[in-house]
């Protein structure tokens, strides 16, 4: 069992459009801040006696404009109210058993082209996952 493409779909489903600014796996050029990417993902086996299942890591990046922190961390709080122990949906043979959010960490960056200040908040969640009965 390799769980990460369902669990990706998965935190798709229940951030995007219920957060503010978009959610992307890969951020066009020129994307108007704020928005969340979902990032790095990481799996572990985790069976059990009779069935397949991992821990999976699924880190959540997200980019601010805004000079403050504000504007991040309320998308941090919606991210968290659809993901922090809450029973995602199933997805392709896989049913999400947990999820929890592991850490965050609020950073000051810069644009890279225009030196303008932006926020960069990660958060990463870890997720219990089974095989699908």
């Amino acid at each position: 069992m390799y769980a990460a493409d369902a669990v990706q779909a998965a935190i798709y489903a229940a951030l995007d459009g219920q957060i503010p600014g978009a959610v992307y796996d890969h951020v066009p050029p020129g994307t108007a801040m704020p928005y969340t990417v979902i990032g790095e993902l990481t799996e572990v086996p985790a069976d059990t006696h009779d069935r397949d299942g991992a821990e999976l890591t699924a880190t959540l990046h997200v980019w601010s404009a805004a000079t403050g922190t504000r504007e991040v961390n309320e998308i941090l709080a919606a991210i968290d109210a659809r993901l922090h122990h809450v029973q995602l949906p199933a997805a392709a043979g896989v049913r999400i058993v947990h999820s929890e959010r592991e850490m965050t960490e609020i950073m000051r960056d810069e644009d890279i082209t225009t030196g303008r200040p932006l926020r960069h908040a990660v958060v990463r969640y870890r997720l219990s996952v089974e095989e699908a009965p």
